[in-house]
């Protein structure tokens, strides 16, 4: 049954599920498909919170410090 992840162990047993069902040739809407884009959500979800990430604001222009 797909739950909320709610720890590390968790999560890294959902990657490893994600990764199998991505390494197989997936039917639109099987049992496979329908779980491989629920344990996606749910992993999503775990890393939003998490793993946030962090946008800086400098400008993409400015690459004067690059020379």
């Amino acid at each position: 049954m797909l739950k909320r992840i709610e720890t590390e162990a968790e999560y890294d047993d959902a990657l490893k599920r994600v990764y199998e069902l991505m390494q197989t040739n997936i039917k639109k809407d099987s049992a496979n498909s329908d779980e491989l884009e629920v344990l996606s959500l749910l992993v999503e979800k775990f890393e939003e919170a998490h793993y946030p990430v962090i946008y800086s604001h400098t400008s993409s222009t400015n690459n004067s410090e690059f020379k």
